[in-house]
């Protein structure tokens, strides 16, 4: 793409027509959307999008945060790690909970950049070191965002189900199908980790990869393929061992 046409998308407007066009092309044309939307303005609208997402499913978890910070085992346990009395251990978890609705709208966007930084990075990295091109890190954090702004349709489809029971999750994954009991710790969380949006965000930050480094699908696919698997081992080692 030659800079008068990088130029013409950076200076275009963002209105609402064009922001539900975008929405609706990564969907449906999500070759020829991420071809524009890596070089235009505007990126704020998917950050926007998954941290709104991730602020809602968050406070809809309060009410169970705040039961387990009622838990006396809890209360005890906390206690004795700060090394102070029950009593006052109460009073500092009902700070924590009166100000976790404000530490939710601080925290959520800034984890939602720091991910999509973290993996624009890496991105940048694989292109310059794999692929001998060099992309301008803006570039590339616009085409990751866009990318996964699907990340927030589970987010937003699982607010019904935690209203319910905090405890369920979308059946889009293969762990959903076995029983928790039957299976090892990691390999049920290596399951749970499958799922088909993590799935398509992968496919979407491929697409937007081999359009961008003008590189074949399948290269583009096996180098992000291969990332988001480190990343989802690691994940699993974590959560598996409770650390």
């Amino acid at each position: 793409m030659d800079e008068s046409t990088e130029t013409e998308h950076v200076e275009q407007r963002v209105t609402p027509a064009r922001i539900v066009a975008r929405l609706i092309g990564i969907v449906f044309e999500p070759r020829k959307t991420l071809s524009k939307v890596s070089f235009e303005s505007g990126v704020w609208v998917p950050i926007l999008i998954i941290s709104l997402s991730l602020i809602i499913v968050r406070l809809v978890l309060a009410p169970e945060m705040n039961t387990r910070l009622q838990d006396p085992e809890f209360i005890t346990s906390y206690s004795q790690q700060r090394g102070i009395t029950e009593e006052k251990a109460v009073e500092e978890l009902e700070i924590v909970y009166s100000l976790s609705p404000y530490i939710t709208f601080v925290e959520s966007p800034i984890l939602v950049l720091i991910g999509t930084a973290i993996v624009s990075f890496i991105v940048l990295l694989i292109g310059k070191r794999v692929y001998k091109i060099a992309v301008p890190f803006r570039t590339l954090f616009n085409m990751v965002s866009w990318a996964s702004v699907v990340s927030a349709i589970p987010l937003l489809l699982s607010v019904p189900l935690k209203l319910i029971n905090s405890e369920w999750d979308l059946p889009t994954n293969p762990g959903f199908l076995l029983p928790v009991d039957s299976l090892n710790p990691y390999f049920h969380q290596l399951l749970q980790t499958l799922d088909i949006f993590l799935i398509w965000e992968i496919g979407l930050i491929s697409i937007g990869m081999s359009v961008i480094y003008k590189i074949s699908l399948q290269r583009a696919l096996s180098s992000i393929g291969t990332m988001f698997l480190i990343f989802i081992v690691l994940n699993v080692l974590v959560s598996a061992s409770g650390l």
